[in-house]
């Protein structure tokens, strides 16, 4: 005989799959759902259906085709910007969800592109070089050498129109050698809008002139080339250009950012950063470039490498320490590729020589103090001796100094020199270690130019250089980063890790203080506080990390993750780099732990609290999470998709964290839908749902992205749209506030909606991203009805008085508050009836009665029935009264609705809900019968 039941429905345990249906043992399996598509549950145990997407605008790319990312940029709660890099290798920044330009202004800069005849100045720019320092123009840019105590200066001033002060102007600069000092001022020399180091790359930045004319300059105090290759005023969408140009490429990028700095990495491709300046509205993109390493192990072979000069680089002269021309490499035997030589999208190798000897100079031209670089000088007797030279025609002192410390503090010798000299010195000091230097100082210096060189033949100086152009495999151009020792042959020396040749790294994570860099089987770490160091001379605890991970067969690291430890993922395993104590800050014990479980060597990796980090498997399908286990004293992965191991069987391309109002992580897949897990381990909820775009079908999510909000994260989706009149399109959609889908004025619940809110209009405008679609409305507070966005004529307009509601025309003209969008539907279809104890699997089954609990439910906002084929509309009478139109009930506490149940096995609970009316529930209650069967379950 039939008994009855009654089955609580919550709605905050997600999809169980299919291949789960006999486990009625689970305490989660009668609140489980079969089906759960748009309804967005809460971890407190309701779900509503979601708020739509906001038009935030179209996808700046040429032709709208092809992959378009979103790079979170967080600098505090309230101060984010959201960068977009596309296909097309091009970047674009949007502050508050506006995309960043520059207005139009008069001023202008002559000559913007350095245009003139090598080694000369370059026209309509004024040069104010120190002494021995040196700007010129070369293959139409402005090298600038300096001295290493003086500067090369090249500056213009701009003539600013009365119209045009306090006008924001945008200038872009274009550097191929780096650091170049750009100062912007009211006067020559002047910094009062702005005193910056530019990297190599591209920088778009803005000042605001106030009081009228201002100067820029450009500068550098190294003694090698800097070269800026454009300076000119720019207008319109700030773009800067990228390497990363196919879809592999974006797919693959990492990133982790520090304060104002986003370090970027990408299979084969140069690391890159992104960088903001000043008030938020200046931008750049640039190479990320060390000057100390990392370096490969030393050369073991019998090939030498002889620099042709001590220091410098290209020069127009004869300079101190060089030769007219380049300063090049020339092996022994065939070691450079082409590339090794820098280009447009990265630097130059590096390369290290140790001398044999020990050989220092410098010059001085003009009232400055001037010190050469130190000799170590060591042994007993001769081969102590070294020699002092004194050149040029001058009226100046030259001074011995000593230090028993490479740093100092220098101490006069007693021997100095007035005229030029050569001649050697002897200390005397066996067994003692002792640094020599040369010093002339500024109050000596009366005319004329000075040059002082040390020569010693023990000992050894490490010089590095970067490779600018591979003349042959023998012969390379380069800039001398740090002087050489000597220029005779030598066997000692050192190729830098990251080249063209070499290969870059693929990912990259802040840890500890330290710039964590990873690729192949290698990992990099900077010096503990200074992120483009890598000098592996720095001693102790401090010292660079330059270790392979050293478990096997190479792994491509796919990403690394800052938590307790630092976390690698690679094709194979999971590693935890590791010193003493697991914390990294010990570069002799650095080490690597395998995990059980295997990572995925496509993608992702999201923080979400110091001590949980989430991640996608090799599989492509399911979610783990890295938790600390107190008993095992490490970290172990947890399956998150343990109750639904084929929900994401199209393929997981892209994950973003969204952590407010609950977590939820957004896990874009391969066939454009989205899946999101809303977990929390303290409630034991890990509940997977389906998010789906409304309209035709076609339109795809390519990428997600989250910035931090008060209430509410702010949740952003890159979407591939097909649009009636342009055809492919990329468009950037952001998800409304939960409190902005429940009725209401602003009831924001349609894909892709834009509003108008102002006087009474017949028709909406401007909605062509929705041409040719069939849309909702939402106008003046209610639901008017659908309609369709013209597709010929003049595309984009929507005829308000033609809409069509519940069968019949809906004339809405005149109205002043108009939200048009796609429609979307959810749905909810529940497991089956069945519970370990009373209720079989195979028993007959009939649901009688149906019961909700809801809040800011649209009057027609819900339907519900057995089958998605078989659903009911709510009652329109409510206590006897009939429920007025477009009624929302702030809460809703009805039951006994008959349900239309039929006696099977299968009973399921089906629940429908669409845009733009909106619907929250709390909870359902079925009541239903069953017939028992006899021994079976």
């Amino acid at each position: 005989m039939a008994s009855e039941d009654r089955q609580f429905l919550a709605f905050n345990r997600g999809v169980l799959s299919s291949i789960g249906l006999a486990r009625i043992d689970l305490e989660r399996y009668g609140w489980a759902a079969a089906i759960q598509k748009n309804f967005m549950p809460r971890v407190l145990g309701s779900m509503m259906l979601r708020p739509g997407m906001k038009f935030i605008d179209y996808m700046n790319i040429s032709g709208g085709i092809g992959l378009t990312r979103q790079i979170p940029f967080i600098f505090e709660e309230d101060d984010t910007a959201l960068i977009e890099v596309n296909e097309n290798g091009e970047m674009l920044v949007r502050l508050d969800d506006v995309l960043l330009t520059r207005p139009s202004v008069a001023t202008v800069i002559n000559n913007p592109s350095f245009i003139g005849t090598d080694d000369n100045v370059p026209p309509n720019w004024s040069i104010d070089d120190d002494a021995n320092c040196d700007s010129f123009i070369k293959d139409n840019s402005l090298y600038l050498r300096g001295s290493g105590e003086g500067r090369a200066r090249t500056y213009q001033t701009l003539s600013v129109a009365g119209g045009d002060l306090n006008v924001e102007h945008g200038i872009r600069v274009t550097v191929n050698f780096g650091p170049v000092r750009m100062r912007v001022g009211t006067t020559v020399q002047g910094d009062e809008l702005a005193d910056t180091l530019l990297e190599k790359g591209v920088h778009q930045l803005a000042f605001t002139p106030v009081l009228g004319d201002i100067t820029i300059e450009f500068s550098n105090d190294e003694d090698y080339n800097v070269i800026v290759a454009e300076c000119d005023i720019f207008t319109g969408d700030v773009l800067l250009t990228t390497p990363w140009s196919t879809a592999d490429q974006l797919r693959s990028l990492r990133w982790d950012q520090s304060a104002d700095r986003v370090y970027v990495a990408a299979d084969g491709v140069p690391q890159k950063v992104i960088e903001r300046r000043f008030d938020g509205r200046s931008w750049s993109i640039v190479d990320f470039t060390t000057r100390d390493g990392p370096f490969r192990v030393q050369n073991t072979s019998a090939i030498t490498l002889t620099p042709s000069a001590i220091q410098g680089g290209y020069n127009p002269g004869p300079p101190v320490g060089s030769v007219q021309g380049y300063v090049t490499l020339t092996a022994s035997d065939s070691v450079f590729k082409t590339e090794h030589q820098g280009g447009a999208f990265g630097p130059g190798a590096l390369f290290r020589i140790a001398s044999a000897g020990q050989n220092v100079t410098d010059n001085q031209g003009s009232a400055v103090d001037v010190f050469t670089n130190p000799i170590r000088v060591t042994g007993t007797e001769d081969a102590r001796e070294f020699g002092i030279i004194i050149e040029g025609t001058f009226t100046a002192t030259a001074r011995l100094q000593f230090s028993f410390s490479a740093d100092g503090p220098w101490n006069d010798q007693g021997l100095t020199f007035t005229t030029a000299t050569s001649t050697t010195y002897k200390d005397g000091q066996d067994n003692q270690i002792i640094y020599y230097r040369l010093a002339a100082l500024g109050v000596d210096w009366s005319s004329g130019s000075m040059t002082m060189t040390l020569t010693y033949t023990g000992g050894s100086i490490t010089g590095i250089a970067r490779v600018t152009d591979v003349v042959s495999d023998t012969v390379a151009r380069v800039e001398v980063l740090r002087p050489f020792g000597a220029i005779t042959p030598s066997k000692d020396w050192w190729e830098g890790s990251w080249s063209g040749f070499r290969g870059y790294p693929s990912a990259v994570a802040l840890h500890e203080g330290r710039l964590g860099w990873a690729g192949e089987d290698r990992i990099w770490l900077s010096v503990s506080d200074d992120f483009e160091s890598h000098d592996d001379e720095v001693e102790g605890d401090s010292g660079p990390i330059n270790r392979t991970i050293a478990t096997g067969a190479i792994r491509v690291i796919n990403w690394m993750l800052s938590m307790a430890r630092l976390i690698m993922g690679t094709t194979e395993n999971s590693a935890a780099v590791a010193g003493q104590r697991i914390d990294g800050n010990n570069p002799l014990s650095a080490r690597s732990t395998n995990f059980e479980e295997p990572l995925t060597p496509f993608n992702f990796n999201i923080k979400t609290t110091n001590s949980r980090g989430v991640y996608v498997d090799r599989t492509r399908q399911r979610l783990y999470e890295l938790v600390y286990d107190i008993d095992i004293q490490d970290f172990k992965p947890v399956d998150l998709s343990i109750f639904a191991p084929d929900y994401n069987r199209a393929g997981i391309l892209q994950i973003a964290v969204q952590m407010k109002p609950d977590l939820r992580i957004h896990c874009v897949r391969a066939d454009g839908t989205v899946g999101v897990l809303i977990y929390d381990r303290a409630e034991n909820v890990m509940a997977w749902v389906e998010v789906e775009l409304g309209g035709p079908g076609n339109w795809e999510v390519e990428d997600a992205a989250v910035l931090p909000g008060l209430v509410e994260d702010q949740v952003y989706y890159t979407v591939k749209a097909f649009n009636a009149v342009d055809g492919e399109e990329r468009y950037l959609l952001k998800w409304s506030l939960e409190e902005e889908a429940t009725g209401g004025l602003n009831n924001y619940m349609a894909d892709a909606w834009i509003q108008y809110d102002g006087t009474p209009i017949n028709t909406m405008t401007g909605i062509n991203h929705l041409a040719g679609q069939t849309v909702c409305v939402w106008a003046d507070g209610s639901y008017a009805g659908t309609g369709t966005v013209t597709q010929f004529g003049t595309p984009g307009e929507l005829d308000l008085s033609t809409l069509e509601l519940n069968g019949e025309t809906n004339d809405i003209s005149g109205s002043s508050n108009v939200i048009v969008g796609l429609q979307y539907t959810a749905q909810f279809q529940s497991t089956k009836m069945a519970s370990l104890e009373g209720i079989g699997l195979l028993e007959e089954k009939k649901i009688d009665k149906i019961g909700f609990i809801a809040e800011n439910l649209h009057y027609q906002g819900l339907r519900y029935g057995p089958t998605f084929d078989q659903l009911y509309d709510m009652p329109l009478v409510e206590e006897s009264q009939i429920t007025p139109s477009d009624t929302v009930w702030p809460e809703y506490h009805q039951g006994d609705f008959a349900f239309g149940g039929e006696w099977k096995s299968d009973s399921r609970v089906c629940l429908q809900a669409e845009a733009p009316k909106p619907c929250t529930l709390l909870a359902a209650i079925a009541e239903f019968q069953s017939l028992k069967m006899s021994g079976r379950r």
